[in-house]
């Protein structure tokens, strides 16, 4: 049941968030060109920050009612190492939208100065992720 109402925490905290993170995107101009639909409108990137809200929505009320209500025997260093591990990912995918290439270039036809991380570089970052659950002895 814990599992059910963690869910509907995590759904519902991504619904409360979506809008007003995609209309600051939008309002610091974190945008591109959306290739699939016509007329190519400007839409937001970087939605992997309401992703992560949900997660953590669920993930803390998780956490609380097992804190606070059930007492379930859990260890928590575990998930707090999960929760590092995710948050490191998530800001290595939130420099990758955010960088922007010093030269000018053409995207499909349209002006694009996005170009992102390197492909090298993020899956060295990403192993960076995995110290949070070797210090904790995960897995």
């Amino acid at each position: 049941m814990i599992l059910v109402l963690s869910f509907i925490a995590a759904f519902l905290s991504f619904l409360l968030f979506h809008r007003p993170v995609m209309k600051f995107l939008s309002n610091v101009g974190i945008t591109a060109f959306d290739m699939q639909k016509p007329g190519r409108p400007r839409v937001p990137t970087s939605a992997g920050l309401m992703v992560i809200i949900g997660i953590l929505g669920g993930l803390f009320f998780f956490i609380g009612v097992n804190t606070f209500v059930l007492n379930i025997d859990l260890n928590l260093a575990y998930v707090m190492a999960g929760i590092n591990a995710i948050l490191i990912i998530t800001m290595i995918g939130f420099f990758d939208d955010i960088y922007m290439n010093p030269t000018m270039s053409t995207d499909k036809g349209l002006p694009s100065n996005r170009g992102g991380l390197m492909q090298s570089h993020k899956a060295m970052l990403t192993v960076l992720a995995a110290v949070p659950l070797m210090a904790v002895k995960a897995g």
